[in-house]
């Protein structure tokens, strides 16, 4: 999988997709079973099959023809296959026996109590759930996970982060997968039908994400676990917040995007607040929707932030691009040289990144030391 990270921050419906992702994994893209009709499937890497079984597979999942296969007879399937263009020796029969195989597997979820087999498909679920020491729990995971920096050795991949290797996915036989939001709404529907338990958190704010915590913990058994833990962040913002209160306060544009502007949403605008900023577009943050705290650079210069802070979803931050733009020259942020770059897996994801080293990122830009600041 190449890129770097898709944003939970940005709406389905953005004005611009951001950060592409190339290449991101073709359904089951570890391996294809295949074999004669009517004979037990066998294994094949994916380049060994024509192109068109991964995209048959990605687009309409193993529970879209488990039921035609079921119906038809031996010579109906072999005329199946050749009418997609590809056959022989040994015809590439797609997986029959896997797809039935975890069909069957999906029914048979959610008899569990905590769940013990977790697929988490955004990355502040996963820290979490290290965080609470139930990562054993955890059988797969989104590409994108990166928190702790082990995950990426110990955890299958089985998702980008608005696509998702279904058959993979149903191959782990999981007792719960978690995702987020719009954004992964039509994943979320493709595993609901075939049977798997779906949670679909939503957090958009810094509360929500304590009621993420909470929730996730009480779902695994660790409910007074997870509230230490929310707990011990609640304090920790308190301590930064009233630390903040002792200083001036400058006013602080957050970029999400460059082309187009768009302005930070609610999580990211509490936290330069806590952090001792003002967001220079609070009214905007309550959108969930990307499209709708889209900003022009007329907007933004008439702001006069002193302070810029820019996460590109995973795109490189080029302050120097920021501050060529025409008219932002005379900005106070521009002219006392204050842009700087927050990585998107610390500030973009709602969950413990963005309490604690997206927030520190914030409070050093602010100009404080974050390790005093939290003492």
């Amino acid at each position: 999988m190449k890129g770097n990270t898709v944003c939970a921050s940005l709406g389905a419906d953005a004005v611009a997709a951001p950060a592409t992702v190339s290449g991101e994994l073709t359904a089951n893209s570890d391996h294809w079973e295949t074999g004669k009709v009517g004979q037990p499937a066998q294994t094949r890497e994916p380049e060994d099959l024509p192109s068109t079984v991964p995209g048959l597979m990605g687009e309409r999942g193993c529970s879209r023809i488990v039921g035609m296969f079921h119906r038809a007879s031996p010579k109906a399937l072999t005329r199946f296959v050749w009418s997609l263009g590809f056959g022989g020796k040994n015809v590439p029969y797609t997986g029959y026996a896997g797809c039935r195989a975890r069909s069957e597997a999906a029914r048979e979820t959610m008899k569990r109590f905590p769940p013990e087999r977790i697929v988490c498909l955004t990355e502040e679920t996963v820290e979490t759930l290290y965080l609470l020491g139930e990562q054993h729990r955890i059988v797969g995971v989104s590409g994108y996970a990166v928190r702790p920096r082990r995950v990426r050795q110990e955890k299958p991949r089985v998702s980008a982060f608005t696509s998702a290797d279904i058959p993979k996915i149903l191959s782990l036989a999981p007792d719960l997968v978690l995702t987020f939001s719009d954004l992964q709404a039509e994943i979320a529907a493709e595993l609901i039908k075939t049977g798997v338990t779906v949670i679909a958190y939503n957090q958009r704010d810094v509360a929500g994400i304590f009621a993420m915590i909470r929730h996730l913990g009480a779902t695994v058994g660790q409910g007074p676990r997870a509230e230490q833990l929310a707990g011990a962040y609640e304090q920790r913002l308190e301590r930064i917040a009233a630390h903040a209160e002792r200083g001036s306060r400058p006013l602080v544009y957050f970029e999400e995007w460059d082309d187009p502007m768009i302005s930070g949403i609610a999580w990211v605008s509490e936290l330069i607040g806590i952090a001792g900023g003002r967001d220079a577009f609070p009214e905007l943050a309550a959108e969930a929707a990307a499209r709708d705290r889209v900003v022009t650079s007329e907007q933004v210069i008439t702001a006069a932030p002193d302070v810029i802070l820019a996460s590109w979803c995973g795109r490189k931050v080029r302050p120097e691009k920021i501050a060529a733009r025409p008219g932002w020259d005379a900005m106070p942020a521009v002219r006392d040289d204050r842009i700087f770059e927050i990585k998107s897996p610390l500030i973009l994801q709602p969950g413990p990144a963005a309490l604690t080293d997206g927030l520190d990122a914030i409070v050093a830009a602010l100009g404080d030391n974050p390790n005093e600041v939290t003492q």
